[in-house]
């Protein structure tokens, strides 16, 4: 997994991205990664430090009491594009 990040290390994309200016961070799938089966909008409320393909520390930089509604409507929306995309 790649995350993209700014300056402050707040995750703004995953595995691809069109701002040239984001830094970007692999992350070994092969070790343990806290991101896994996450929603793109969930893991895009945190920011990490990672060494060596390994988070060595993650914590959100939104108000966590929204995440998980972020990351169901993701989800939903995800859902539904694949509904559209079927017909």
């Amino acid at each position: 997994m790649i995350l993209y990040v700014n300056e402050n290390n707040e995750i703004k994309d995953v595995n691809t991205t069109s701002n040239p200016s984001l830094i970007a961070l692999e992350v070994n799938d092969d070790e343990f990664n806290p991101f896994k089966d996450w929603t793109k909008a969930k893991i895009c409320c945190y920011k990490v430090a990672v060494q060596d393909g390994i988070v060595t520390m993650m914590t959100p930089y939104i108000d966590s009491r929204i995440i998980e509604y972020m990351s169901r409507l993701d989800s939903e929306i995800e859902e539904l594009k694949q509904i559209i995309k079927d017909k």
